[in-house]
């Protein structure tokens, strides 16, 4: 997309003190847990692909942005940062709970009445910037009190009209498009893994969210295109679905969603010519699919997915085994704890050739001790001996026998059996 910096400069961005300040102080945000600066490097060449791929498309649909509506977008998170300013000094804290209580516009939110600080920003954390965004929209004149000169040099966190109060409001349009995805990363940052079913769902209702987000109009261009953005992120996973069966098996075995898995292309089933004579075992696929759909509320009144089939077992014992098989895959083989706060530590410092699927086996492996598919070490350490142990061998010649090769076990992190080699 061609982007004309002299077009819409009526939302002209911070001046060049103010970036420099922010520039400085933004980026390296806010109580940070330690972050792997080669992981940062991997996100930041995906987010360019992506950005462009996005405005390329947004672009052929007629939705275009400026320089000066991008720089006002990007600079919502760097004056965020205000925040950690606010933390960190308990002078300009105490200052900040005055200007609350002068500005008698400052605007209630149920539960969040009492809330007295900002949010402050964690690249290590979901939902991080939606949380201080929030907070931003919620203080938004207490903020620009504080920030109106009289309380040291905070000029450069003030938000510019285009930000907060003109037609396009950016902070509080971002905030309505971030919420959306709060209900999705609450689920996979809760202790135990969820589970496919419960998983597979929601990115579908994710993907429909967006997809609105991007054909309103009323939305500012620079959120349309980053919802775009978003989709393509969407369609990437949902090309992974394809790779692995048991995705599009717990989505037919979930008896309120039958209709919505035939209809999707993705998870289409041939259809089934069913002669009206014809008898069926009811313990059959046939029978199962013919079934009409059991309303939702009458699985979770009788406790969920899981239990509708426990009790499906006196009447279709085969097709409730192969539910309860299915329905019960965790949608991540690896918590999502200890897969940001322990995957690093897989890898020593200077340690650069690795491969992915050895990296997957480690923290897997990790994983799954203590669990009935290795409740000790014996197995693994077994394993790991047996590898260890150099082959006998002997030299060639008559009488001579070749050598003896120890058996192993390979267990294939991509792979439902164990191999014996």
């Amino acid at each position: 997309m061609d982007i004309d910096p002299t077009e819409s400069t009526e939302c002209a961005g911070p001046n060049t003190t103010a970036s420099t300040l922010l520039a400085d102080e933004g980026n390296g945000e806010e109580d940070s847990d330690e972050v792997d600066s080669a992981k940062v490097a991997h996100d930041e060449a995906a987010v360019k692909t992506i950005s462009g791929d996005a405005l390329r498309l947004a672009a052929e649909d007629g939705i275009t942005m400026t320089e000066s509506e991008r720089s006002e977008a990007l600079g919502l998170f760097s004056k965020a940062s205000l925040a950690r300013k606010v933390h960190d000094s308990p002078t300009l804290q105490e200052k900040f709970e005055l200007c609350m209580n002068t500005s008698y516009l400052n605007r209630g939110n149920g539960d969040d009445d009492q809330k007295m600080r900002l949010d402050r920003r964690v690249p290590t954390r979901w939902n991080s910037d939606f949380a201080c965004l929030k907070a931003h929209v919620k203080f938004q004149d207490s903020i620009r009190l504080l920030t109106a000169g009289r309380h040291g040099d905070l000029e450069a966190y003030a938000l510019t009209p285009c930000q907060f109060v003109d037609k396009e409001k950016l902070a509080e349009e971002l905030t309505e498009v971030l919420v959306i995805f709060q209900e999705i990363t609450d689920l996979f940052s809760r202790a135990e893994v969820p589970l496919v079913h419960e998983v597979v769902p929601m990115l579908e209702d994710l993907e429909h969210q967006l997809d609105g987000v991007y054909r309103d109009v009323s939305v500012p261009n620079v959120i349309r295109i980053a919802a775009r953005a978003a989709l393509l992120m969407v369609g990437k996973y949902y090309a992974l679905l394809d790779d692995n069966e048991v995705y599009c098996i717990a989505m037919e075995r979930a008896s309120d969603k039958q209709t919505k898995g035939k209809q999707c292309s993705k998870w289409a089933l041939p259809p089934v010519d069913i002669g009206s004579s014809s008898k069926l075992n009811p313990d059959s696929m046939d029978a199962y699919l013919s079934t009409p759909l059991v309303p939702h509320e009458e699985i979770e009144a009788g406790g969920g997915y899981l239990q509708y089939w426990e009790r499906q077992r006196t009447v279709r014992p085969r097709l409730a085994q192969m539910a309860l098989d299915f329905l019960s895959v965790p949608a991540s083989s690896v918590d999502a704890e200890r897969a940001f706060s322990g995957g690093h530590l897989q890898m020593g410092h200077l340690q650069h050739g690795m491969s992915s699927q050895t990296f997957k086996g480690q923290v897997a492996l990790g994983s799954w001790i203590g669990t009935p598919l290795m409740p000790d070490l014996d197995l693994a350490t077994t394993i790991i001996s047996s590898k260890m142990k150099p082959k006998r061998c002997t030299d060639k010649g008559k009488g001579k026998e070749n050598a003896d090769v120890l058996p192993t076990t390979v267990i294939n992190v991509d792979s439902d059996s164990d191999v014996d080699m």
